[in-house]
């Protein structure tokens, strides 16, 4: 039995290993993106390296790749796309290791890498077809003798513009992990400056490059709002909200049977779905994390795998308000923009959920409305990452007990208890700043249920036959007991005799507009309304009742 390719990602190296075949995304690059530049951004860890070094193989000039590609898919596609087949000079920038905690170290280690490239090519530093003045650039760039950061910034392209002399063919241009360095600039707070020196180099080799084919880079987000990719009017971006590639990153259902039974596996197919599984690029078909199941297949026993093969530590700087966590054991419907800035993360939670989709943390299908999408949690790996480490390290304490109460109080219907949790919670942890609008306390209130609500899926803006809830508690299991809350605020203070008949104003509105009919067809055993009601002085009143 052949080993599993965990951590392999040179396509030579995959002879000796068990191989999910993928090589037919060379034939849809051919068919369809041919002197276009292509963006594909997934999550880490779902191939892109392998990908990217497969089709470096197949397209390169300076090798016979044909025995590498023996028996696969590709082979079989007939002459029109063979004949493409080791006849290209291929330039592959790989930044997977460019990163660092200093300005100095990141752009350092990025020198070195196009510097490394430089060095594959000594054959152009003999070159009679190229001037003088190219011939020592070459020497310059390999041998890192500029002093100037600006005079690298040009390399990609000058080294595309040397090899067309060369071989008199345009290059193919693949940059691997292109966003690696920039993400560490940001960890490490040294973004702004950073961001010039990446900015005009990838600039300077995919924008306007006469000496480029087609481009192809990989990276985990699309940052667009930097100008990256501004200006590049023939870039295709297949992102995890774009169905086109989907199956070529991370394993089919039908893949991960196949490779069950070719390695006489035996495993309980949906217990691997629930950990696993739950990926669907684009809404098209489920994938499941090809890390996680090779790791499963190898170790023969469930647990996380992906979740803990990188650093999380961008997620748990990002991930601290409780509204952002209501998607743990249920989802949200909001604006997610294939495009990011770094910048925004501090002051737009849209970017941050932008973040946790493309990153891979959450999984997104269309909504129907603009830009608008359903997120929600894609797996149980995923799960017990948010769980156990991002609750754990990024929520105060105060709210996990604010949560294990309030979630004994909804289960039994009991009004005083919330009442004391939202005295002890609310009213001492946010300021009157933090607290504006009903819409700041449906999210502190959707997400402290959330966090610990198990046993169901919480709900906010859930759509009803009359309108939207604002916050539904659906058991998971049938007769079980469900709730619907519904929340008024007054940017004023009111009496407790007002506070209670905006509470039971609150319930009406839900009878009125029968919020709970999806909890009926749920069978629930009980149902509890509630009417929240609070003021500009953060007092509140609870009215419940049984429907």
């Amino acid at each position: 039995m052949k080993s599993l390719p965990i951590g392999v990602d040179d396509y030579r190296d995959i002879q000796d290993y068990y191989y999910v075949d993928k090589t037919l995304f060379i034939k849809e690059l051919i068919d369809s993106h041919l002197h276009k530049s292509v963006l594909i951004t997934r999550p880490r860890r779902f191939g892109k390296s392998l990908t990217l070094s497969m089709v470096e193989y197949f397209f390169t000039i300076e090798m016979d790749s044909s025995a590498i590609f023996k028996g696969k898919k590709i082979m079989e596609t007939g002459p029109q796309y063979l004949a493409h087949m080791n006849a290209y000079p291929v330039v592959h920038l790989n930044m997977r290791d460019v990163n660092g905690e200093t300005k100095e170290e990141i752009l350092d280690k990025a020198i070195n890498a196009i510097s490394v490239l430089y060095r594959k090519y000594g054959f152009l530093s003999r070159d009679e077809r190229l001037f003088e003045i190219d011939r020592d650039y070459y020497f310059s760039v390999a041998n890192k003798k500029f002093d100037k950061l600006y005079e690298y910034q040009d390399a990609i392209k000058k080294l595309c513009y040397m090899l067309y002399v060369h071989y008199g063919k345009r290059a193919i241009l693949l940059i691997d992990e292109y966003d690696r360095p920039i993400e560490d600039a940001f960890k490490h707070d040294v973004y702004d400056e950073c961001m010039p020196f990446f900015k005009e180099l990838y600039s300077n080799a995919l924008k306007g490059n006469e000496y480029v084919l087609f481009s192809l880079v990989s990276g985990v987000l699309q940052i667009s709002k930097e100008s990256l990719f501004s200006g590049l009017n023939n870039l295709e971006v297949f992102s995890v909200i774009d169905r086109e590639c989907a199956q070529y990153f991370g394993f089919t259902e039908e893949e991960v049977r196949t490779m069950l039974k070719d390695l006489g596996v035996n495993a309980l197919f949906e217990n691997l779905r629930t950990w696993y599984g739950g990926y669907c690029f684009g809404g098209g078909i489920e994938l499941f994390n090809p890390w996680s199941i090779l790791n499963y297949i190898q170790k023969s026993e469930i647990r996380r795998y992906w979740a803990n093969s990188g650093t999380n530590s961008l997620l748990y700087r990002i991930v601290t308000d409780a509204n952002l966590m209501s998607v743990v054991n249920s989802s949200s419907k909001v604006v997610i923009d294939n495009s990011l800035s770094y910048r925004d993360f501090a002051d737009d939670a849209n970017v941050i959920f932008s973040y946790l989709v493309q990153a891979g943390y959450l999984v997104a299908r269309y909504d129907a409305a603009p830009n608008i999408y359903e997120v929600r949690v894609p797996n149980r790996e995923i799960y017990e990452l948010f769980k156990r480490d991002i609750i754990g390290k990024s929520i105060k304490p105060s709210l996990i007990d604010a949560a294990s109460l309030l979630r004994t109080a909804f289960a039994e219907g009991d009004t005083k208890k919330i009442d004391e949790v939202l005295e002890g919670y609310i009213v001492s942890s946010f300021s009157y700043y933090d607290l504006r609008n009903e819409k700041d306390y449906q999210n502190i209130m959707t997400g402290i249920l959330a966090v610990l609500f198990d046993s169901h899926v919480v709900r906010s803006e859930n759509n009803g036959p009359l309108g939207r809830a604002d916050i539904v508690i659906s058991p998971k299991k049938e007769k079980d007991v469900g709730a619907v809350l519904e929340i008024k605020y007054a940017d004023y203070p009111l009496s407790d005799t007002r506070l209670a008949d905006s509470a039971s104003a609150a319930i009406n509105q839900i009878k009125r507009k029968r919020y709970f009919l999806e909890l009926r067809q749920r069978n629930c055993s009980k149902i509890y309304l509630f009417g929240i009601a609070f003021d500009s002085l953060k007092k509140h009143k609870t009215k419940i009742e049984e429907e």
